[in-house]
């Protein structure tokens, strides 16, 4: 167990292995909510990894998680000023030993990252990997013949200059798919509540009617098809701070999975968790 969510839901090691993606706006306690139990749970059982950023606080916040959780010796800061550094695409170019400097290399390891790190195994949508790799490739050929060595950002402008704003939608929609785990907190977005509402579905739903005519008033009740959590509830969730008693809500999405509560009879496939600030 690597988060314990409710009396009776847990998310896992195997959950985590899936992938993991947090909405919310500017606020909501995306950082301070249910980034920072994600991130404690990782550090505290053994987990490794890279944290980027370009948040200014972000760094040292992740120093304070790494000592209270006890792997202060296992942290190595890469920024400007300090020597840790790692370009692995140019290290893999660059390497001596059997398939060094290949762009096949390349392109596999670029997959494998892809992947959450997983060697890959028969796939259900051959097609589609194939086509990803063939665009990795050409992109990478493309950065080495333009500059002489590869870099990620370079690959990824490569990869942009040559995808319209349609193929770009597509990517991005890929990419989120395969993004098991999604929690969604406080969002004025409505691109992003829209997408969070058609994810969580729809269902057949009663609802009341009445109409007023000449011979009195007349209603009754009907089921009609209406979004599970429509898209306006992600606009009022709770975002932390004194005024909400630290507590960040968030809507948890774990897909093939259907949630308990606390209860043991919510049976939804949503999890409205309340995450507590430090």
């Amino acid at each position: 167990m690597l988060l314990k969510l409710s009396e009776k839901d847990i998310w896992t090691v195997a959950d985590a292995y899936e992938g993991t993606i947090v909405f919310g706006g500017n606020g909501a306690g995306k950082t301070s909510g249910s980034g920072k139990d994600i991130a404690k749970a990782f550090l505290k059982q053994g987990f490794g990894g890279l944290v980027l950023t370009v948040k200014i606080d972000e760094a040292t916040r992740w120093c304070n998680y790494v000592h209270e959780c006890g792997r202060a010796a296992d942290l190595i800061t890469v920024e400007p000023g300090r020597p840790a550094a790692l370009n692995f695409l140019e290290y893999e170019a660059a390497r001596p030993g059997l398939g060094a400097g290949l762009t096949y290399e390349l392109v596999r390891i670029l997959q494998i990252a892809m992947d959450g790190g997983r060697e890959r195994g028969q796939s259900e949508n051959p097609y589609w990997d194939d086509a990803v790799a063939q665009l990795l490739t050409n992109a990478i050929d493309l950065v080495l013949m333009a500059t002489g060595r590869v870099s990620l950002p370079d690959v990824v402008d490569a990869i942009r200059a040559s995808l319209d704003s349609s193929q770009a939608t597509n990517v991005s929609d890929s990419l989120l798919g395969n993004l098991q785990t999604k929690i969604f907190h406080a969002n004025a977005c409505p691109l992003t509540n829209e997408y969070a509402e058609k994810l969580y579905g729809s269902e057949l739903q009663a609802t009341a009617n009445m109409s007023v005519g000449t011979g009195g008033v007349t209603g009754g009740y009907q089921r009609v098809m209406l979004p599970i959590l429509p898209a306006i509830k992600f606009t009022t969730l709770k975002k932390g701070g004194a005024a909400n008693h630290g507590v960040v809500d968030g809507y948890v999405f774990q897909a093939g999975k259907i949630w308990n509560g606390s209860d043991g009879k919510h049976n939804r496939n949503w999890l409205l968790v309340p995450f507590k600030q430090d």
